[in-house]
């Protein structure tokens, strides 16, 4: 359910790179929350993830390509951010 969710989300910030490269491209950075004032003014819509710890951490023990460094960053990455970003998260 969960990576359903997540590919419909790649699938839609793609689609809209395509759809909007012109207006984006002006906007791209490597600052999380410029992307996200970026967003938030293209669409007028709230970004909002459906997922909790523990689904990060399931997933993360699911994955057998990553080595035990890897999944640590991203799991620190992930939950800074939602920490960070409490009212996007469920």
């Amino acid at each position: 359910m969960i990576e359903s969710t997540i590919f419909k989300y790649v699938f839609f910030c793609f689609y809209t790179i395509f759809q909007h490269s012109e207006r984006i491209a002006e906007t791209i950075t490597r600052s999380f929350q410029e992307q996200l004032d970026a967003v938030e003014n293209m669409f007028p819509q709230q970004l909002y993830f459906n997922f909790a710890h523990k689904t990060v951490e399931q997933i993360l023990d699911r994955e057998p390509y990553c080595s035990a460094g890897e999944k640590e960053r991203v799991r620190d990455i992930i939950f800074m951010q939602m920490r960070k970003y409490p009212y996007m998260f469920s």
